[in-house]
């Protein structure tokens, strides 16, 4: 992670590839950088990047319904290649619970 206080987030996660090559970070690190998936989030809920905050809430504050909230879960598993059970899906109410949901998802994969 950053450090400073700075509002971008990146989180490094290494995973073994059969065809990675030595000093071939491309093939053996994947980012998770936590204003791309804000970006993600706003975009499948057709909001400003700004309004998701950290902590508004995605029902009351976002007005997510569950449709929504399956589209935002299955951009989320194409991107990033996992899937999500249903009791780690009913724990996201904000975007920090989401994006530490994600990369307790990715750091287990």
């Amino acid at each position: 992670m950053t450090d400073g206080g700075q509002a971008r987030e990146l989180l490094v996660l290494r995973f073994d590839r059969p065809n990675a090559k030595k000093g071939d970070e491309m093939a053996t690190t994947t980012q998770l950088d936590r204003e791309e998936v804000r970006a993600l989030v706003a975009d499948a809920l057709d909001v400003d990047v700004e309004d998701v905050t950290d902590t508004a809430d995605f029902i009351d504050d976002l007005g997510v319904d569950s449709l929504m909230a399956l589209e935002i879960m299955v951009r989320l598993e194409k991107k990033y290649g996992f899937k999500l059970a249903e009791s780690e899906f009913k724990r996201i109410n904000n975007f920090d619970t989401a994006f530490r949901i994600l990369t307790e998802k990715m750091s287990t994969a």
